[in-house]
């Protein structure tokens, strides 16, 4: 009996290991990309940054006849402003290209309502679509803005909608180099997609100055993803026409969103593509709107953002932001906000920021952020004050801050008013070490519109020395309802089993406790193994569950909790009761195999898009991480039908 009691004492002092080294694994997330803190400034290339304009040649492109051609002209009636607005649809020239072929692009310029009613001219803006879209996305903002007195012009880029050109695959995005030299021509030039967008959005600014109503010295761009890289390159290209530039959904440092592994970019480009490396990056260097918005050509520029977005990491709008070289400039990010998904809205903050920018208005907010880690007597505390100065009254100060943990969200905190320019707030340490990103967002007072502009941001790690306590008794948590379960069918068995066959019981759930706990320990690794990879053909996008509950949550918080449950619950009983828990074990892997079929219908739907058509042969792949997760669950149900059929042999033979 002894032997047996201290057998399962050690089994317990493992499981508290095993259940330590589990809660770990499973809390503890490490950034990607960890290219560059959040506070510490990016590596730019000045000299790229100077050479840019070499490569646009502006004269060339203003001698280009533009050869408007209206379609039509039609009368839109907007319920949501009660406005009447104008709506021409037209053709013009943005260049001539491959077999000196003229590259036509489409567009519908909005009119206000009555425009020539007003006493001198309005003010022109550029609206562009993302990848894939067309200018009827964008047509609602185009509204909007021309209800408020805006003539805004929509536009499809090439290779979209009713343009002519090619298409955005990934051999025009990132073209064949084989025969590049180191020099910039004009062929190779137009081989590259980021190039065609960008004259078709120059040109489009000089279908603007063709109009009678536009004032010519106040002219912005805007545009989301696609359109929002095309802002940054555009505005820069023709600075001397362009005050404004408000890019919505995207980013510079394209080396960063090509190489982040759960980057969506990576779809788009089609294949393993380093910047890093010559020809490459020889061209791309050229092609990175780091480097535009870093020279002193850049106009002010305005940066709409989510902390979440699915192609462009965080870093890469703190790097952008920080790069961009007029000092007039803002950054209006959402925590927790994807790509266009779960986003704030920015009617209110994108009409401020016109307003200053092209009516000289009142000026964002100007936020200061002091930081600091403190230390306190069970672990330390981060203490942000945020010193505010505004021209218009605030309505509140906010700090947002995300636990780098699986599952956590972003939290929005009220911060405390000191004075009259000054918050503060302070965010405690978890029972465990763990990293926290976070911003300061001011909310404006501006009538029914949502108004608010975003510091920089931040990461700090907060410490404990609670953090092996806390795990110490999570292990302990999850280790004594495994303990009462097998020491209750042990003693179940031993009234059943003759003395020579207990020892043999013993060996056997010995066995189960190592097997099945290294079963254990194989699950919660597949957590960090791809579930699926998505166009495999390149292998390119793996997504992995941890990937999920990190960079995905936001869009489904209840499933963190759900997988938590259904991981403790498969662990508790695969080691007590393996068939029970492997059955446990299984609803996750179904589950996700589940969704990852619907993918599977999502993105072959597309199929015949010009964009996916290069590699839809063979779209998504089962990943490592789910085979494993199926596996182990089979090999705990497994045992479990073996114990069960051992056990019968060991019974004692009823009298």
């Amino acid at each position: 009996m002894k032997a047996s009691t201290y057998s399962v004492k050690i089994f317990l002092i493992l499981f508290v290991i095993l259940t330590i080294i589990y809660s770990t694994n499973l809390l503890r997330v490490k950034n990607s990309p960890n290219i560059y803190s959040l506070d510490q400034a990016p590596e730019l290339n000045l000299h790229v940054a100077n050479d840019i304009t070499d490569i646009w040649n502006i004269s060339e492109i203003q001698n280009i006849d533009l050869n408007i051609t209206i379609e039509d002209t039609q009368y839109h009636w907007d319920a949501t402003y009660q406005k009447n607005l104008t709506v021409t649809r037209l053709y013009y020239t943005s260049q001539y290209w491959i077999n000196n072929t003229p590259m036509r692009i489409y567009g519908a310029l909005v009119f206000p309502e009555n425009y020539s009613d007003y006493v001198g001219q309005l003010p022109g803006i550029v609206v562009m679509h993302g990848i894939g879209g067309n200018h009827y996305q964008t047509l609602p903002l185009a509204y909007f803005l021309a209800a408020n007195n805006y003539t805004a012009i929509a536009i499809d880029f090439p290779g979209h909608g009713n343009s002519s050109g090619p298409p955005p695959t990934s051999e025009w995005i990132v073209p064949d180099l084989s025969d590049f030299n180191g020099n910039i021509t004009p062929d190779l030039l137009n081989r590259t997609h980021f190039y065609l967008i960008s004259r078709a959005a120059v040109r489009a600014v000089d279908v603007l100055l063709n109009q009678s109503e536009v004032d010519p010295t106040r002219i912005a761009m805007t545009g989301g993803s696609y359109g929002g890289l095309t802002t940054m390159f555009a505005s820069n290209v023709y600075w001397e026409k362009v005050r404004s530039a408000i890019p919505v959904i995207a980013s510079g440092n394209l080396d960063i969103s090509f190489s982040t592994p759960y980057s969506l970019t990576r779809l788009i480009v089609g294949q393993n593509v380093d910047l890093s490396e010559p020809p490459l990056s020889d061209l791309f260097q050229y092609f990175d709107p780091i480097n535009y918005v870093n020279t002193s050509n850049n106009p002010a520029t305005l940066y709409i953002c989510g902390s979440n977005d699915d192609f462009f990491p965080i870093e890469t709008f703190n790097n952008t932001f920080y790069a961009t070289r007029n000092t007039t400039k803002a950054m209006a990010m959402t925590p927790g906000g994807h790509h266009g998904l779960l986003m704030d809205p920015m009617e209110g903050t994108m009409l401020f920021w016109l307003n200053h920018t092209l009516f000289d208005g009142p000026a964002p907010p100007r936020i200061q952020v002091t930081k600091g880690v403190e230390s306190t007597v069970f672990g330390s505390k981060l203490k942000v004050t945020a010193n505010v100065t505004c021209d218009v009254p605030i309505s509140k100060v906010i700090l947002a801050t995300h636990r780098e943990i699986l599952g956590a969200t972003w939290k929005e905190h009220e911060m405390e008013q000191l004075d009259p320019t000054t918050w503060t707030f302070e965010l405690r340490s978890l029972p465990f070490n763990a990293e926290v990103t976070y911003f300061v967002i001011v909310e404006l007072e501006n009538g029914e519109l949502y108004t608010a502009f975003s510091s920089y941001v931040w990461r700090d790690t907060l410490t404990t020395w609670l953090e092996i306590p806390f795990f110490i008794l999570i292990g302990v948590g999850l280790a004594l309802p495994i303990f009462l379960l097998v020491r209750r069918d042990y003693r179940k068995m031993q009234l059943e089993l003759e003395a020579p066959n207990r020892r043999k019981y013993l060996y056997l759930t010995g066995a189960q406790l190592g097997g099945i706990g290294g079963t254990e320990i194989v699950i919660a690794t597949s957590i960090f193994l791809p579930l699926l990879v998505i166009l495999p053909q390149s292998g390119h996008l793996e997504i992995s569950l941890a990937t999920f509950l990190t960079e995905f949550i936001d869009m489904f918080p209840i499933m963190a909790p759900l997988v938590f449950i259904i991981l403790i619950a498969g662990f508790i009983f695969a080691i007590s009761k393996p068939i029970l828990g492997g059955l446990i074990n299984l609803i996750l892997p179904a589950t996700l195999l589940i969704i990852g079929l619907l993918v599977f219908g999502f993105v072959g739907g597309y199929s015949d898009n010009q964009l996916v058509a290069a590699f839809s042969e063979n779209l998504i792949d089962i990943g490592s991480g789910l085979i494993l997760l199926f596996t182990m669950s089979g090999v705990q149900i497994g045992f479990g039908i073996f114990k069960r059929k051992y056990q019968k042999r060991l019974r004692t033979p009823k009298s």
